[in-house]
């Protein structure tokens, strides 16, 4: 699983947004089908909950 984390930060890094990844799992790894940009988030306005949330 650590080659599917490097493959979507390579890809997010790449784009410089967060994506949305599709993949998949075949007999030489993994292959990526699609990526897009996640256009659904916000950042939190509550106190003590930093980040980015759906």
């Amino acid at each position: 699983m650590i080659q599917l984390e490097q493959l979507g930060r390579r890809i997010e890094a790449y784009f410089g947004r967060p994506q949305g990844i599709e993949w998949c799992l075949d007999g030489s790894g993994f292959q990526i089908v699609q990526s897009r940009p996640i256009t659904t988030l916000f950042s939190s306005r509550l106190p003590g909950a930093g980040g980015n949330h759906v």
